[in-house]
């Protein structure tokens, strides 16, 4: 039987409803109905486990000046403020206070809290009271007449913080709403693009194959039915020189950017990396075949999750062909993109059968089930990026881990050059959060680059795998030896049974290796 988790809250409910209108009733008159949902809201989310020594009537007054930070908002203005925590009687609280007043949208929780996350801070509690209030032509809110409004009242409760990482928290938060607004307010516009791009290359001249091309429509198709969080997109324009060849920095099409992608001065890629037109790689891409890339953007999303946003890449043709610019869609893969079986993904599937044809495993046995099963659970994000090739060699690398535990690493390049993506695998016996962590700084420091994020992975196999990212200073940075820097990560996860082991058998003692088996087995 499931076991019963009640919530605790930290007030009983008519005592805190009855302090708190009094304490409405002082400071801004009698209590509407806009304001008893924002009260019993309050009281809902103010749990034992977060209020502390806060007492009823210290809620009470902090409910009671957040609703006056509300009482005028022209406009479409979100407001937003940093304070410290006042009680009923004046007296500092000991924690500092955000509060955020605006229209409701989607989003704006994750991302608040992503920010606030991002920037080092720790929550103590959280109300997020979402209400309608009228408000009249000036924005003042009002008990009757004008316009009926949808708002959400987010506070947030931190430890105290110094006047400038106030100020950082404010701009920060600013920032983010405005990410947050502008990708609301485009989703319909961007969708829209995504509509056009499909049918653009659905009628375009392309090198692709027909298998190719139909399953990159079915792809974008695919993203379009809500499997991708539409946050920005723009089109850009290339000159071509007389040989049909790309020439010259690409144009955006003024005042076609959408979302977070509306200011033209925020590039998909690196700063120093967009456009990079005489790029190898810039331009194999631009001459290859594919109609569609899948990478992942310079630009971490402020939006939902604080992480680096995908970027899909849909070409653009001449009616002869020809190559001649580009849309760029960034924005989130959702979660049911990443539930569903590989198998099942545009795109991915194809991918995925063709490497498992490729493998020449026989059907049904030992082994080609358990290469499926490996990129079954091969990161979601690599799949979409890993070329056929690599990953065969990676898939089948993983395969013959199974039949001998060892720690091994195995490395992938981004095209544009901006991070290496590394898959560490170590048996479960030798992995720790020290393992971890010294692997990390030794392929940092190999690259000379910065550990943007790793994702550790623990199956019922005989391997824990951890998946680091390691961002680049593009085309600027060391090219370690791979068969060194495995040879140094090997070295951080041996243990001394590891060094035994290896002495006994270089010894060529067939009893003594017997020995030390039965010593460090413990029997």
């Amino acid at each position: 039987m499931n076991a019963v988790v009640s919530v605790a809250y930290a007030f009983d409910k008519d005592a805190f409803l009855s302090a708190a209108r009094a304490r409405f009733d002082q400071d801004h008159g009698d209590v509407g109905a806009d304001a008893e949902s924002f009260l019993l809201q309050v009281w809902g989310d103010a749990l034992a486990e977060d209020m502390g020594a806060l007492s009823l009537e210290d809620t009470a007054a902090l409910a009671s000046s957040f609703w006056g930070l509300g009482r005028e908002r022209p406009g479409e203005k979100i407001k937003i403020r940093v304070r410290s925590g006042e009680g009923a009687d004046g007296r500092d609280l000991g924690r500092d206070i955000l509060e955020v007043v605006g229209q409701d949208r989607p989003f704006l929780v994750d991302s608040i809290m992503g920010e606030i996350a991002s920037q080092g801070l720790d929550v103590i509690a959280m109300f997020h009271p979402v209400i309608q209030v009228r408000r009249d032509e000036d924005g003042t809110r009002v008990a009757s007449g004008g316009r009926c409004v949808p708002e959400s009242m987010i506070q947030v409760h931190l430890d105290p913080l110094s006047d400038a990482v106030r100020e950082r928290l404010e701009a920060g938060v600013r920032a983010t709403l405005s990410d947050v607004r502008d990708a609301v307010e485009d989703w319909s516009d961007m969708r829209a693009q995504m509509d056009e791009a499909i049918e653009h290359l659905s009628k375009a001249r392309t090198q692709a194959g027909r298998e190719e091309l139909d399953e990159a429509l079915s792809f974008l198709q695919w993203l379009r039915d809500n499997h991708f969080t539409f946050l920005g997109c723009r089109t850009l324009r290339f000159g071509i020189d007389e040989n049909g060849k790309l020439k010259g920095e690409p144009q955006v099409d003024a005042g076609a950017g959408r979302g977070v992608l509306r200011d033209p001065g925020r590039h998909v890629l690196r700063q120093s990396a967009e456009p990079l037109l005489l790029s190898p790689a810039i331009e194999a891409y631009m001459n290859s075949p594919s109609p569609v890339i899948v990478a992942k953007a310079n630009m971490k999303s402020r939006v939902h999750r604080r992480v680096y946003m995908d970027y899909i890449g849909v070409k653009r043709y001449r009616e002869d062909g020809q190559v001649i610019g580009e849309t760029r869609f960034v924005g989130l893969f959702t979660a049911e993109a990443y539930d569903q079986m590989a198998r099942e993904v545009p795109l991915i599937r194809r991918k995925v059968r063709r490497v498992l044809e490729k493998a020449g495993k026989a059907p049904g046995s030992h082994s080609a089930k358990k290469l499926q099963n490996i990129v079954e659970n091969y990161p979601r994000d690599e799949l979409f990026q890993t070329g056929e090739d690599d990953l065969l060699e990676i898939s089948l690398g993983i395969l013959h881990l199974y039949d001998r535990p060892r720690t091994k690493l195995f490395m992938r390049r981004d095209p544009f050059d901006r991070f290496i993506s590394c898959l560490l695998f170590v048996p479960r016996d030798r992995y720790n959060s020290k393992v971890r962590a010294e692997a990390g700084e030794e392929i940092r420091k190999a690259f000379d680059g910065r550990l943007s994020a790793f994702y550790p992975r623990f199956g019922d196999g005989p391997l824990a795998r951890v998946h680091f990212i390691i961002g680049l200073d593009p085309f600027s940075h060391p090219e370690p030896d791979p068969v060194e820097l495995e040879r140094r990560i090997v070295a951080l996860a041996r243990t001394w049974e590891d060094d035994l082991h290896g002495a006994a058998r270089a010894s060529r003692d067939a009893e003594l290796r017997r020995a030390v088996t039965r010593y460090v087995g413990g029997y």
